[in-house]
């Protein structure tokens, strides 16, 4: 009787185990199918990570739920949280902070069955007991974490760790993959050399700008600029000091300009600015203060050093401008004549340069 009993007990646990287990794939195919649904639907990474975060918070029952990244080029990790309420927030911290530092920097899963008792623990959300943090990992480095807590000590088993690791692994090619389509994205719209916007793109862009000054009537300016004896640096100091001057230029534009100005390489040694909401006071301002700018740079070859000087015409969207070409043209013609007159002379047009000049 004992031993028919003890087959019938040994019988019951194993079907027990294995329902458990029949129940964790069940599981762990079903965030899966839900997470690549998400990455098939995402379009940004901040996308992915708020979907990602919704599949966490339905399958674990998290009182919060959050996504840190690491950012190299602040030196930071960037959060997004998603509590149980469903609201979206947002945080940066530095690295090595809280029980999702350690991880970033370790590489290693926690699970803390009590935070109070673990000296790493950062209170951002009340009333949290338990927390467990898994790296998230891509080509053998730590690019992130998934951390998700709860108001219940002891929440979270080595299973749930077992499958927020599967989880990861999912997400950080996932991750990669919108990061490298960004990526390519962006090479198709900038220039290699100044990593300014190409012209193409930039009259893309130029072209929304102008119908929406056109229609709100809003102040419009645009500022062509000509580097000053470019042909002569080629000439007598070798195209790769030349490329560097334009490299140089690039950066001076990307510190020097607002974010809403839309700066471009138009072609060979000649650019463009087009200074949204700006009037001609504000784009002589922006113009004098990027004249200013790389005249302070001095650019080294192996032939010499040189100075950058601009040659510079400004126009501004006016009753004559019926299409984004005139304006433009307008800018250009002053340019060509304040490079005719001088170097590193700044024209506007209708001010210095009229039709028939």
């Amino acid at each position: 009787l004992l031993k028919i009993s003890g087959e019938i007990i040994a019988n019951v646990m194993a079907r027990w185990e294995a329902d458990q287990a029949q129940q964790s794939k069940v599981a762990e195919l079903s965030v899966l199918q839900s997470l690549s649904m998400v990455m098939t639907e995402a379009n940004s990474v901040e996308e992915l990570l708020v979907g990602s975060l919704t599949i966490l918070g339905e399958t674990f029952y998290t009182h919060n739920s959050g996504i840190a990244l690491v950012d190299e080029e602040a030196g930071i990790l960037r959060a997004i949280h998603k509590d149980f309420e469903g609201r979206i927030m947002t945080e940066k911290f530095p690295p090595g902070d809280g029980i999702v530092g350690r991880v970033v920097e370790t590489g290693k899963s926690v699970r803390v069955e009590d935070v109070s008792k673990d000296p790493d623990f950062v209170e951002v959300f009340e009333d949290i007991k338990s927390e467990m943090c898994v790296p998230i990992i891509s080509a053998e480095k730590v690019i992130g974490c998934i951390n998700i807590e709860s108001r219940t000590l002891g929440a979270y088993s080595q299973r749930d760790q077992d499958l927020v690791e599967i989880f990861s692994r999912q997400l950080a090619t996932g991750i990669e993959k919108i990061r490298l389509f960004e990526q390519v994205q962006e090479l198709a719209i900038r220039d290699s050399l100044t990593e300014l916007y190409n012209r193409r793109h930039f009259f893309e862009l130029a072209e929304a700008e102008f119908a929406k000054a056109t229609r709100y009537g809003t102040p419009l300016s645009v500022i062509m600029m000509d580097v000053d004896d470019f042909k002569a640096v080629n000439d007598s100091y070798g195209h790769g000091l030349g490329d560097h001057m334009l490299m140089a230029v690039g950066e001076v534009f990307r510190k020097g300009l607002r974010i809403s100005d839309i700066a471009g390489r138009y072609g060979g040694d000649e650019f463009v600015v087009m200074l949204t909401g700006s009037d001609i006071q504000a784009a002589k301002l922006l113009s004098e203060r990027l004249d200013k700018m790389t005249r302070n740079l001095q650019v080294a070859g192996t032939r010499g050093t040189v100075s950058i000087t601009f040659s510079q015409g400004i126009a501004i969207l006016d009753e004559t401008c019926h299409n984004l070409d005139i304006l433009l043209d307008h800018a250009d013609q002053a340019l060509l004549v304040a490079k005719r007159t001088r170097t590193g002379q700044l024209l506007v047009w209708g001010e210095d340069v009229y039709e028939d000049s």
